[in-house]
């Protein structure tokens, strides 16, 4: 299955529909919210991946929700990969380390 796409986000639907289902978060709608946090932080991703991509994270509070989003760009536009919630630790370390 081919990935979809909007004016600025690709994902591939069976990546959104697992995430849904085992985190219930959609990447997709909750992108725009991470991303327009005023307090985003943005780091490069150190783990490596197999598609040998440049990946980012970020740490961003949506509606007190501590979340981070993975994603890379690919063909003009971010392609979402994943989004979860941070525990206190992971969320310190990252978001509230220069805020």
């Amino acid at each position: 299955m081919a990935n979809e796409v909007n004016e600025k986000y690709s994902w591939d639907p069976k990546k959104r529909v697992l995430n849904l289902q085992e985190r219930g978060l959609d990447f997709v709608p909750l992108a725009d919210e991470i991303l327009s946090d005023p307090n985003v932080v943005i780091e490069v991703d150190p783990k490596p991946n197999m598609a040998g991509e440049e990946r980012f994270l970020a740490f961003g509070l949506v509606n007190g929700n501590r979340l981070c989003l993975c994603f890379t760009p690919r063909n003009g536009k971010l392609h979402l990969i994943t989004i979860f919630k941070v525990n206190k630790k992971i969320w310190r370390k990252h978001y509230e380390k220069d805020n």
